[in-house]
C-alpha cells in the first residue's frame, strides 16, 4: 500500500526493501519500534512480537472475559493481551507443556501455521495431493509442522465445505517463480 507519512524509525533506512512496509506498519498502529526512534530491522523476532504484531493488525481487542491456560503468559507483560487474543482466536497455540515461550525466537515453521490460521486453511496430509512440492526436511508426515509447511509451499486449488474444514486439494498449481521475483527486488532496491 501507498505510504504518506515520514519514516518514523532513524535505522530504517530509505532505499531498503522493507522500508515502505515498516513505515506502512507504523502509519497504522500495527508496529512501534523498540523506543528512541528506532525499529531494529534485523532484531531476531520472537513468538510474543508475532502475536503482538497480529493483535495490533486486530485492532488491538479487548480481551476481558477471556482465559488463556498457557502457564508462562502472566499479566502486565507487553505482551499478555496480545497471546491472550491470540490463543483465543485460534491464531496461535502452546507446546506440549501448556507453555508458550513468548521469548523465544520463533520458526519458519511456527510462522507457516500462524499464517494458515490467520488465513483460515485447513491444511488436512490425508487431502494432500501426490503431485505437490516435498521437502527433505519435512518428511514426516507425523511431525507438527507437516501439513502446515504443505499448505504454505504447494500452491493449489481445493474445495472444502466450509472455513472450518479441511481442504481437499484438487490440483496443484504454478509455482511462483521466486528466483525471477527476488531479481526484480534486487534491481528495484540494490542495497538491501
Amino acid at each position: 500500500p501507498a505510504v504518506t507519512g515520514e519514516n518514523p524509525f532513524r535505522d530504517v533506512a530509505d532505499n531498503r526493501w522493507y522500508t515502505n512496509a515498516v513505515i506502512w506498519a507504523a502509519e497504522n498502529k500495527i508496529v512501534a519500534g523498540i523506543g528512541d526512534g528506532k525499529f531494529a530491522p534485523a532484531l531476531t523476532t520472537t513468538r510474543a512480537m508475532v502475536a503482538e504484531v497480529l493483535y495490533e493488525a486486530e485492532g488491538a481487542p479487548s480481551v476481558e472475559g477471556m482465559t488463556c491456560p498457557l502457564t508462562d503468559i502472566k499479566a502486565g507483560e507487553w505482551y499478555t493481551d496480545a497471546v491472550i487474543w491470540a490463543y483465543n482466536a485460534g491464531v496461535v497455540s502452546g507446546y506440549e507443556d501448556g507453555t508458550f515461550r513468548p521469548q523465544n525466537q520463533i520458526t519458519r515453521a511456527e510462522v507457516m501455521e500462524i499464517i494458515n490460521n490467520v488465513l483460515f486453511r485447513t491444511p488436512d496430509k490425508d487431502h494432500f495431493l501426490p503431485d505437490m512440492v516435498t521437502w527433505p526436511d519435512n518428511s514426516n508426515p507425523n511431525a507438527w509442522y507437516y501439513e502446515p509447511v504443505q499448505e504454505a509451499t504447494n500452491s493449489h486449488d481445493y474445495e472444502r465445505v466450509n472455513n472450518t474444514s479441511p481442504e481437499t486439494w484438487t490440483k496443484i498449481t504454478q509455482q511462483r517463480d521466486w528466483d525471477a521475483l527476488e531479481a526484480e527486488l534486487a534491481q528495484k532496491y540494490p542495497n538491501r
